[in-house]
């Protein structure tokens, strides 16, 4: 099963290539790199194989890994750069909106916020 993905991904590959120009065979080709990519992860072929761990009182298992201090210090400092920017994107909408940093400031904003709190619920997912 593993060679037959290879080959469907490689063989989409090429037919992306070379049919760059249309649409519906360039739609097969990439329909043919997702079924491979889907075939080599069920095959399993390149799972960990004879990993042992030799000192178990190194590994606990059971302790949860929660956010450090940063993360919630960015946490914290990107709501307020949300709070602020969104004061300054407000102001500028109520003058004529003639200032395009306000829009740049908010969208910085929130993009840093969803990495970091992003971040943050990773971790207790975990």
């Amino acid at each position: 099963m593993f060679v037959l993905a290879v080959v469907l991904l490689l063989s989409g590959g090429v037919v992306n290539v070379i049919y760059f120009n249309n649409f519906s065979i360039r739609s097969v080709g990439l329909l043919m790199c997702v079924v491979g990519a889907l075939l080599v992860k069920i095959s399993n072929v390149r799972g960990v194989r004879g990993l042992y761990i030799t000192d178990a009182k190194k590994v606990n298992l059971g302790a949860p890994k929660r956010p450090g201090q940063l993360a919630w210090a960015l946490s914290v400092a990107a709501a307020v750069a949300i709070g602020i920017s969104y004061i300054y994107l407000r102001k500028d909408a109520l003058a004529g909106g003639h200032e395009v940093w306000p829009a740049y400031a908010f969208t910085a904003s929130v993009l840093i916020a969803a990495v970091v709190w992003g971040y943050v619920a990773s971790k207790f997912m975990n």
